[in-house]
């Protein structure tokens, strides 16, 4: 079965860049994409290259790749389709945020600045992350509010498959590099 990856919560994962650059994250996003991973990780080893290359290439799936299983009517689609682009237009732009904040965060620690500033610049990334957690709730919300009772199970066990299989993979990656 193919490893179902992140979509739009690969924008939320460039949001969660503090930890989603060196490992495979675990999203929890009902939203609208099934989380499986938000960025590339990094192989430890060559043992672990296949299970990180295969999930590195395949594409996205996001609710729009499971619209006809979940018997999306046109509306629905683009109401999701309008939802799913604010997030992913947010996100990427608080993911710019992160990016440059911790380039200032490494520059501060390597010129050993005051502990006080460094807090500083820790708290707002971490203030930029609740932000970026609470807007994915809040779309999330938005999603569950267009689909259907019955399209939204269905919605969530699509996703509790999609982190069922990540997590096998991810068990299966250490184990690779023993």
């Amino acid at each position: 079965m193919r490893v179902l990856m992140l979509a739009l919560v690969i924008v939320a994962g460039m949001a969660f860049n503090s930890y989603a650059k060196d490992a495979v994250v675990k999203a929890k996003s009902p939203a609208a994409a099934v989380p499986v991973a938000a960025a590339k990780a990094e192989v430890p080893t060559p043992a672990a290259a296949p299970v990180a290359a295969k999930m590195q290439q395949e594409e996205p799936k996001t609710i729009f790749s499971f619209q006809k299983e979940l018997g999306l009517s046109d509306k629905q689609v683009t109401d999701l389709k309008a939802i799913t682009d604010e997030m992913k237009k947010g996100l990427t732009d608080k993911s710019q945020e992160i990016m440059s904040l911790r380039e200032d965060l490494n520059k501060m620690i390597t010129a050993r600045e005051d502990i006080a500033k460094i807090r500083k610049g820790l708290q707002r990334i971490a203030d930029i992350q609740v932000d970026n957690t609470c807007m994915d709730l809040e779309t999330s919300r938005k999603v569950e509010a267009i689909l259907t009772v019955d399209q939204w199970s269905k919605w969530k066990s699509i996703q509790e498959a999609a982190r069922a299989e990540a997590q096998m993979m991810q068990a299966q990656s250490p184990a690779q590099t023993k």
